[in-house]
């Protein structure tokens, strides 16, 4: 079992509350560490391995696969507007529900 599944799963026993929704802008490693690199500094995180930040983001990948009615993935490739675009629109028919 992995990390964040345990994680999510303490979670639910101890009766913590999750989200009703969670977008997860989801973007490969390599491309993430290419925008971070643009910063002035970077903290403890950023400076991990590439190795690191795939199991992260396989990590999170995994969490939105476990849970798509709460977990929306977009694609942080798209430009601003689009990603604005997707979200209002989850955003929006979730408001609408019943």
């Amino acid at each position: 079992m992995r990390v964040n599944e345990l994680m999510l799963y303490r979670h639910i026993e101890e009766g913590q509350i999750l989200m009703d929704m969670t977008f997860l802008m989801d973007l490969d490693a390599e491309a993430g560490i290419a925008r971070k690199k643009n910063q002035a500094e970077l903290d403890r995180m950023e400076q991990e391995s590439l190795e690191f930040h795939k199991k992260v983001v396989e990590g999170y990948r995994c969490l939105a696969e476990m849970n798509p009615d709460r977990i929306v993935k977009v694609d942080a490739a798209l430009p601003k507007e689009a990603i604005h675009d997707i979200i209002i629109s989850y955003v929006g028919k979730w408001l609408a529900r019943p």
